[in-house]
């Protein structure tokens, strides 16, 4: 199983979890419970919120505080057990006593998460409310062209994953024209938005590079998400895609037009720089046809709306190589 939550770590403890030197956590209460060996969580700085790992569970031992050892391999040392009280009662700012329930939670790091990624996943919480109030109202023919070409590829009542699917309008228009959708992102207030305003949609927070649709799907739709993703991130993304799709499927990709790797403000709150990859026609193509797709229709449109980004947009229609 994997969990919407993530697990926080202080920040001097994150290069300790990500070199592999700690490989135990000990947290008090039963709030991390539910947590089984073969889980995987994702992990963040826990003053930062900045999601830097996905863990998998590998241990799990129920005792209390006064149980804990001050010097298990895996987990930080203490002098003494005064020393480890003291640093739990700074952790959770108040007393601790030694009869407190407390879990220890072996892991071990099966992802390091791009950096680039998660600071456009942070930057989307923050504009979540903005970004839906602008884009969930769109319904101009020139606005709504990508997706009304990539409807005119796929059967009817064709079933369709949004990937990077943000406040779920994409999914809201596959809906009502006659398809049946789900989408994934990593943005948890994106998704809190999107279930709200499409209550009868499945919408879930999760990792593209990480999720299981639960069935091979008609269609994966990724609208203006992965060029979030560093190249190396996005053909990783591309052969998850692979995976979701019937042999028939059908994926359409809308990408910005350009040149290489840039950080630019974020149209929605300025003060902030965010990543994207830029493409150009030809090494999209190259780059889809590698990873074993057939290319169906390209099209180009330009911007328009005031707070999106400049360039051009690119929509590909592929399917799986036969």
């Amino acid at each position: 199983m994997r969990t919407d939550k993530t697990i926080g770590f202080a920040p001097d403890l994150v290069p300790l979890v990500l070199d592999g030197s700690k490989t135990l956590t000990y947290r008090l209460g039963d709030k991390w419970d539910f947590l089984q060996v073969g889980d995987k969580i994702l992990t963040d700085n826990s003053e930062t919120g900045k999601v830097f790992a996905e863990l998998e569970i590998t241990h799990k031992e129920k005792g209390t505080f006064g149980t804990l050892r001050d010097d298990r391999e895996g987990h930080e040392m203490y002098r003494s057990p005064e020393e480890r009280r003291a640093t739990f009662e700074k952790y959770y700012k108040r007393p601790i006593t030694d009869d407190e329930p407390a879990i220890i939670l072996g892991f071990k790091v099966v992802r390091k998460t791009s950096d680039k990624n998660q600071n456009a996943v942070r930057i989307y919480d923050k504009i979540a409310e903005d970004y839906a109030k602008t884009y969930d109202a769109i319904d101009g023919e020139e606005d709504l062209v990508f997706l009304q070409k990539f409807l005119g590829v796929l059967a009817p009542k064709s079933h369709i994953l949004d990937i990077g699917c943000g406040t779920g309008f994409s999914a809201g228009f596959f809906v009502q024209n006659g398809m049946s959708a789900e989408g994934i992102d990593l943005a948890e207030n994106m998704i809190a938005i999107a279930k709200r305003n499409y209550p009868d949609i499945p919408f879930a927070v999760a990792d593209i590079l990480e999720y299981a649709p639960a069935a091979p799907m008609d269609a994966v739709w990724a609208g203006y998400s992965l060029f979030h993703f560093t190249q190396e991130d996005f053909e990783k993304a591309l052969e998850k895609v692979k995976t979701y799709l019937k042999p028939s499927g059908v994926f359409g990709l809308v990408m910005q037009e350009g040149e290489g790797e840039i950080e630019v403000p974020e149209p929605f709150a300025p003060e902030e720089t965010i990543y994207l990859h830029l493409y150009s026609e030809h090494e999209l193509k190259e780059i889809l046809e590698r990873h074993g797709f057939e290319v169906v229709e390209v099209s180009r449109k330009s911007a328009k709306e005031a707070k999106e980004f400049s360039y051009n947009k690119l929509l590909f229609v592929v399917k799986p190589r036969v």
